[in-house]
């Protein structure tokens, strides 16, 4: 049975609400969504984590500015610094502020290595350029490698899933595929193909199906590799 989308609101309801509200005061004050508290938190961890990540070696910060054309109509419209690992040369983060109101976060990526200099998850959110109540977009992607094969699994802020991939090499043969999130197989039997059922059990079996704890970017402050 299909469900009735939740934007589907009944008329008479809301008119109701609309009786409620006086002029463009409404009675009760809109509370923010608790997706949205989530997010701005996520993203504010993300600061917080390139600031602690960038403080535990030497880095070089490269700074520029960028911007956009259409509703922004500003080629500058925020600063952006990239900060790299001097002896490694790895990026430690990019992170956007908005020129004109440099409180304002734009964007923020932070990358986190192993011992061996492998990437092992990497954080972003992203506002838009205008309506920022919340990030556009949360993303954890979390690394994982088994011999000759590198499996990504990406998740939001909310831990809810969003694609997967592997890339590498399986019985001495070049793999190389990627689901979207309404197309992860439940099970493997869903994948019909052998030889890419076989592959995607390598890349994945000992890969977890949660991005917990690390919906908390603050935990890398207290996780040593």
């Amino acid at each position: 049975m299909r469900l009735k989308h939740p934007l589907a609101i009944n008329k008479y309801w809301l008119i109701a609400v609309l009786c409620m509200c006086v002029t463009t005061t409404c009675i009760a004050e809109i509370k923010p969504h608790p997706t949205a508290i989530k997010s701005n938190a996520f993203a504010n961890a993300l600061v917080k984590l390139s600031d602690y990540l960038i403080k535990q070696q030497p880095v070089i910060s490269r700074q520029s500015y960028g911007g956009y054309g259409g509703i922004t109509s500003d080629l500058k419209f925020y600063k952006q610094t990239r900060n790299i690992d001097k002896n490694t040369e790895q990026l430690i983060s990019n992170v956007r502020w908005e020129t004109k109101h440099p409180e304002n976060l734009h964007s923020v990526d932070v990358y986190v290595y192993d011992d061996q200099g492998r990437l092992i998850r990497d954080y972003s959110a992203s506002y838009l350029p205008v309506n920022r109540r919340a990030p556009f977009q949360t993303l954890i992607n979390l690394h994982y490698y088994h011999d000759d094969l590198h499996s990504t699994r990406q998740y939001d802020a909310l831990d809810n899933i969003l694609s997967e991939d592997c890339i590498g090499t399986y019985n001495n043969k070049r793999v190389r595929f990627g689901f979207d999130y309404e197309d992860i197989p439940d099970t493997l039997d869903d994948i019909e193909d052998k030889e890419l059922r076989q592959a995607y059990r390598a890349c994945f079996k000992d890969v977890p199906t949660t991005a917990a704890p690390y919906t908390d970017p603050l935990v890398e402050m207290l996780t040593e590799e």
